[in-house]
């Protein structure tokens, strides 16, 4: 038979034909962001110290970015997000470093009224960077490696935080 002389039963009919059948509206997701450039979230992939780390949708560029929200309370929030995301900018080009995107710290400036009162958005603050996809914990990466591999990504680490010290920036995890 041709696949258009198949016969539809009459159950296929009946749940066709179902309300509970048919694909239901996708609700909005929450998102952070300021004017055009919105972030919206997906899933969240770690929680630390400073907040939660989500996988975004930047909507303006179309690619997937990382966002950490702080949960701290909102002044020491507005804080740690200002220095994350100076952190962050003052490690630029160095590699291993995931590129700065955007932030927002000071939402009083850099929201509009209604911006900071849109119940989609998840936070006023963030810090939106460059996501891997591929990374994996390096405790995980590195188990069943030979040493020499180990040793090769320990390392890299130390490189990395070698030039962060050679810019004053020190890490107190």
């Amino acid at each position: 038979k041709d696949r258009h002389d198949t016969l539809l039963s009459p159950a296929m009919l009946i749940e066709s034909a179902s309300p509970h059948s048919q694909a239901q509206p996708e609700q909005p997701k929450q998102y952070v962001g300021k004017g055009d450039r919105k972030f919206i979230l997906e899933r969240k992939i770690g929680e630390g110290g400073f907040g939660d780390v989500w996988v975004a949708h930047d909507a303006r560029e179309n690619t997937s970015c990382a966002v950490k929200i702080p949960t701290l309370a909102f002044e020491e929030s507005k804080f740690v997000t200002k220095n994350e995301a100076g952190v962050l900018g003052r490690l630029q080009g160095i590699p291993g470093i995931p590129k700065y995107i955007d932030s927002c710290f000071d939402p009083e400036k850099d929201l509009t009224l209604e911006e900071r009162q849109d119940p989609l958005r998840k936070s006023l603050l963030y810090v939106a960077m460059e996501y891997y996809d591929d990374l994996e914990r390096i405790d995980y990466y590195c188990a069943g490696k030979p040493l020499a591999v180990k040793i090769q990504i320990l390392l890299s680490a130390l490189s990395i935080l070698s030039q962060a010290h050679k810019k004053n920036i020190f890490l107190h995890d």
